[in-house]
């Protein structure tokens, strides 16, 4: 385990000295663990608001790309992942509908950085995905609430499917700025 962690990043070990945790500017947060375990505390404002800034840096891009190289299977997988979210905006209100909603939006707009088929961007799409869900779980928790962003998604699921980027790529961004400022509201 001790092995683990200083591969992460998270542990220095030196004979004679000890193990002591490294400073947080240390730590390899691009990995999938490491955020998965960085999240699970409480998230802190100004930690949130940079995820929110890694979104709006890749995502709006990603749509574009996802509009002009997507196949058939891709726009087949954001179609489901929306259908998803209309289907539990739709249930009782619950935590169990509440968090599949979650769980739907961050598949979504997974699927659009999967149709993107960029490389690098399929690289960092557990990092993205681990981002998506914390900052789409603080925006999404007042299940009367969730239905609010489905115009939106269903806009960008539809300048995908007509292959333009470039709206596809604004749409996200409104997406993206909208989220931003929910997230602020909430966390003030």
């Amino acid at each position: 385990a001790v092995k683990i962690l200083v591969g992460k990043g998270l542990l220095e070990v030196r004979r004679g000295i000890g193990t002591k945790v490294r400073e947080r500017d240390q730590w390899l947060l691009l990995d999938d663990d490491v955020l998965a375990w960085h999240l699970s505390a409480p998230p802190a404002p100004e930690f949130l608001a940079q995820l929110m800034e890694i979104r709006l840096a890749f995502e709006p891009k990603a749509a574009r790309w996802a509009a002009e190289r997507a196949t058939e299977q891709d726009m087949q997988e954001i179609h489901l992942a929306y259908q998803e979210m209309v289907k539990y905006e739709y249930a009782e209100a619950n935590e169990f509908s509440v968090t599949r909603f979650i769980k739907a939006d961050a598949k979504f707009h997974r699927a659009i950085l999967l149709a993107a088929n960029n490389e690098f961007l399929k690289a960092m799409e557990g990092v993205i995905y681990s981002a998506l869900l914390v900052s789409i779980h603080i925006t999404n928790k007042d299940p009367l609430q969730n239905g609010t962003s489905l115009p939106f998604h269903y806009d960008v699921y539809k300048a995908i499917t007509e292959r333009n980027g470039t709206l596809a790529e604004q749409l996200t961004d409104k997406l993206l700025r909208d989220a931003c400022s929910r997230l602020q509201s909430q966390s003030s």
